[in-house]
């Protein structure tokens, strides 16, 4: 069988979160208030600890809700198996200073290495700029790595954020400019973003076969919007009910999933042009959907 190496997995932890941003692709999934269990969650770390994956990312929904609820575990996983982990959040938590310096040292202290932070004009209407750069400067100053991923329609919109964003970040490039994705909140909202196609041309995702373990034991090929919609061509099992033997073969004899961790995508679709220029498709994940259903 031809293994190719995994990443990264994604954790799912929860579909609550605390702001409903107009542009949120996930929003599909928050009918309903859910998250992962402690035998699911164990069980998911399991999978990851058995595949060798050196990353591990918390995310949702807003995972940091709960983070009393599973920080003893990633603990004791990091300890154990030395895995870097990242906790996807929009920092809600840090708008008071004595409060965030401490919450940052718990996550420290549990073995959490970095932040990943989305700020943008449409998180911003729930937390301010400020906020984030702060947050972003103390969590460096105490040694973590800080990831911040700024979603757009319209690149100048965000200039202002950007800009401070620069000036804060110890790299830029660990600042993620991101197109909104067609779908969720984005779509309901009639935020109507249509990629250069310069950039799909380039694109090679990063993400496919980097799974994701959903709150309900679900595990997908990838961590975008096509576990969002509950799309069956890249689904790979449950954690619960299937073997990780089974999950994995799934993903390892997956010809179109091989196929888009060898190549770019323009290459998989021959008429990308047309399709893109029709306005069937305005995102390199709408393209790889259409890839995966063809």
């Amino acid at each position: 069988m031809n293994y190719f190496k995994i990443n990264k997995a994604t954790l799912f932890y929860t579909n609550i979160c605390n702001f409903k941003c107009k542009h949120c692709f996930v929003s599909p999934l928050f009918n309903g208030k859910k998250t992962m269990d402690e035998l699911l969650f164990e069980k998911s770390l399991n999978f990851c600890v058995t595949n060798k994956i050196q990353k591990i990312s918390i995310s949702g929904g807003e995972p940091m809700l709960f983070w009393n609820q599973f920080k003893n575990y990633i603990k004791d996983v990091s300890q154990k198996n030395n895995i870097y982990f990242s906790i996807c959040t929009n920092a809600y938590w840090a708008k008071i200073t004595e409060e965030r310096l401490m919450i940052i040292d718990d996550l420290k202290k549990h073995g959490v290495r970095r932040l990943e932070i989305s700020t943008d004009s449409y998180h911003q209407e729930f937390i301010d700029l400020k906020t984030i750069t702060s947050c972003i400067t103390d969590a460096q100053n105490k040694g973590l790595d800080v990831i911040v991923t700024v979603c757009f329609d319209k690149l100048l919109d965000e200039f202002n954020t950007i800009s401070e964003i620069n000036r804060t970040i110890l790299s830029t490039e660990n600042l993620r400019l991101k197109f909104i994705s067609s779908f969720g909140e984005a779509k309901k909202n009639c935020i109507d973003t249509v990629q250069d196609i310069s950039f799909i041309e380039k694109y090679k995702c990063n993400q496919i076969g980097s799974p994701i373990i959903t709150y309900t034991g679900d595990v997908y090929a990838c961590c975008g919007p096509a576990f969002t919609l509950d799309d069956n061509n890249f689904y790979l099992g449950n954690i619960q009910f299937d073997t990780i033997e089974k999950i994995n073969l799934n993903l390892y004899c997956n010809e179109k999933i091989k196929a888009l961790k060898n190549s770019n995508l323009i290459n998989l679709v021959s008429n990308y042009k047309e399709l893109f220029s029709s306005r069937k498709i305005s995102s390199s994940c709408e393209l790889c959907i259409h890839f995966m259903n063809s």
